[in-house]
C-alpha cells in the first residue's frame, strides 16, 4: 500500500496556505506565489528602510563630527597664528628697545669718561676769581679742543623715545640732553670770561654725576632684555 503523501503548510500574517492539493490547481499556486512575493517583498523592505535609516543617521552624525573638528583644528591654526605673531611683536619691540638703551649707555659711559679728562682743563681759580675777568687763552683752547668729548647727540635721540626709559633714569638723560646742547652754546661764546668757565665747569660737573647714575639704572634692564631677545630668537 502506497504511502499518502504529505504536504506542508505555509502562514502568513492574515492566511495559512496549505500546500495539499494545490499542485494541479493553477489558480492556488498563483495565489500561493503572490502571497510568498508579497511576505518577501514586504520584509526586504522593512530591512532595508531601517538600514537606511540607519546609515542615513549615521551618515548626518558622520558629518557633524567632521565640521565641528575641522572648526576646531581651524581655530587652533587660528590661535598658534595669532600667538606667534604676537611673539614676533614682542621680540621685535624688546629688540628695538635694547637697541636704543644700549646705544644711552655706550653715549652715557663715553661722556663720563670725556668729562674725566675735560674737567682739570678748567682752573680751581674758577670759584675765586672775579666773574668777569678773561679766560687764559690756552685754557680756551684746550677746552674747545676736547669739547666734543662730552657731548653726544643719542640723549636727544633717547629722548624722543621717552616711553621706553626706564622711569628712575628720565632725570639723568634730561641732565645729559642738557649739558649736551648747552655746552657746545657755552663755547661759542667769543671773549671767554672766568664765568663762561664756571658754567663749563657745572655742566661737567653735571655730567660726572649723572652719567655713571644713567648707566647704572641702564643695566639691569639691558640684561633683562638680552636675556629675553637671546631666549626669542631662533
Amino acid at each position: 500500500m502506497a504511502a499518502t503523501p504529505t504536504f506542508p503548510s505555509f502562514t502568513t500574517e492574515d492566511r495559512t496556505y496549505n500546500l495539499a492539493g494545490m499542485a494541479v490547481d493553477p489558480a492556488a499556486s498563483q495565489s500561493l506565489f503572490d502571497a510568498l512575493k508579497d511576505f518577501v517583498s514586504s520584509g526586504a523592505d522593512a530591512h532595508h528602510s531601517a538600514l537606511y535609516n540607519s546609515l542615513k543617521d549615521f551618515q548626518t552624525l558622520a558629518a557633524a563630527f567632521v565640521a565641528f573638528a575641522a572648526a576646531w583644528v581651524a581655530y587652533l591654526s587660528a590661535m598658534v597664528s595669532a600667538r606667534n605673531a604676537r611673539r614676533t611683536e614682542l621680540l621685535a619691540d624688546a629688540s628695538k628697545r635694547l637697541g636704543l638703551l644700549v646705544r644711552l649707555n655706550a653715549a652715557a659711559n663715553s661722556v663720563a669718561t670725556g668729562a674725566q679728562a675735560v674737567r682739570p682743563i678748567i682752573p680751581r681759580s674758577v670759584d675765586t676769581s672775579p666773574v668777569h675777568d678773561p679766560v687764559r687763552e690756552e685754557v680756551w683752547l684746550a677746552l674747545k679742543a676736547n669739547m666734543h668729548l662730552v657731548v653726544a647727540p643719542d640723549f636727544a635721540e633717547a629722548w624722543k623715545r621717552i616711553e621706553l626709559i626706564p622711569r628712575d633714569a628720565v632725570d639723568d638723560l634730561r641732565s645729559l640732553m642738557g649739558a649736551s646742547g648747552n655746552l657746545p652754546a657755552i663755547m661759542k661764546t667769543s671773549t671767554p670770561e672766568n664765568r663762561t668757565l664756571w658754567l663749563a665747569k657745572i655742566e661737567l660737573d653735571g655730567i660726572l654725576i649723572s652719567a655713571p647714575r644713567l648707566s647704572e639704572r641702564l643695566q639691569p634692564v639691558i640684561t633683562k632684555l638680552s636675556r629675553y631677545v637671546s631666549k626669542n630668537t631662533v
